[in-house]
């Protein structure tokens, strides 16, 4: 039994008569009669019954007709999945990253990427999340990766990586910190009002019955770091960013730390490309949260 002799079977079934199966895959007549009754040959059962002016199935019919529908199911299940891998081979996915991304190996993965999808070309772009997220929303960007510091139903988002705060201090300092109320009368760095780490530390002080002192606000995690490295003031910040190449700072772990969000992927929910899906399903996979579900937040 071949594959073709279901197809022909199928057809003779759905178009009701060998002549317009024959017209539907452009064959003669003569050629639908000979495959069906060489298929009937083979399995040793008729499974059409003929007359002037129809045709009926058989029991035997019956069942291989739903096996066969079955089947061709599966093949255009296939052919419409490779149909997509063959065209996430092509493309252009833009990408927005915030400087924090927990522990993900995100350099590896785009290289990962780039080997298995090599037509598809990639440019990556950093800034804070918000303003990422901004150009996500305005089809500037195809994929979001950064911290989801509140739910936002413009996005379907994905958590891959787990990140934590921790307290940095120069070099020479020689204590040992468990608690930010230590150093409450300390200058402190940090990102701008609005954003997530302000935040965390605005609320974070706040428990501790303090209002800190910023010092300086400046425009990325990296630079909050160089600045404590000089001594310049102390910086509440996530633990990814004093393990990524940078000047030397001391880390402190907080024995009540403040909660830092998760690192998800963000995407548009009308992008549907299969260059950006791909990309997607390769960082997702990647991906050891806590929670990992695909879910559209709300």
């Amino acid at each position: 039994m071949e594959l073709r002799h279901l197809i022909y079977f199928e057809a003779v079934v759905r178009h009701c008569g060998f002549t317009r199966a024959a017209e539907a895959l452009h064959v003669a007549q003569p050629s639908v009669s000979a495959q069906i009754k060489q298929l009937e040959r083979t399995l040793g059962v008729q499974l059409l019954i003929r007359t002037a002016r129809s045709i009926t199935l058989t029991p035997a019919g019956e069942r291989l007709l739903h096996r066969t529908r079955r089947i061709m199911d599966e093949l255009e299940a296939a052919r419409q999945e490779m149909a997509a891998h063959a065209a996430a081979l092509r493309g252009h996915v833009r990408i927005g990253a915030t400087p924090i991304v927990g522990d993900l190996p995100l350099a590896d993965l785009l290289a990962r990427f780039r080997r298995t999808y090599p037509g598809v070309s990639l440019d990556l772009s950093s800034d804070l999340v918000d303003a990422l997220l901004d150009r996500l929303a305005a089809a500037e960007l195809d994929v979001v990766i950064g911290p989801l510091h509140a739910p936002d139903s413009r996005f379907i988002t994905h958590t891959v990586a787990d990140e934590h705060i921790v307290l940095i201090t120069s070099t020479d300092d020689e204590r040992s910190l468990t608690n930010v109320r230590q150093v409450a009368e300390e200058p402190f760095i940090c990102l701008p009002q609005g954003s997530g780490l302000h935040d965390i530390l605005m609320r974070c002080t706040a428990q501790e019955g303090f209002a800190p002192q910023i010092l300086m606000a400046t425009h990325s995690p990296h630079s909050i770091r160089d600045l404590v490295s000089t001594g310049m003031g102390v910086a509440l910040v996530a633990e990814s960013s004093t393990t990524a190449p940078g000047q030397p700072v001391k880390v402190h772990q907080l024995r009540h730390a403040p909660d830092h969000p998760p690192i998800a992927v963000f995407t548009a929910k009308s992008r549907t490309d299969p260059a950006v899906r791909a990309l997607c399903d390769l960082i997702a996979g990647s991906g050891h949260a806590a929670g990992t579900e695909l879910a559209v937040t709300r």
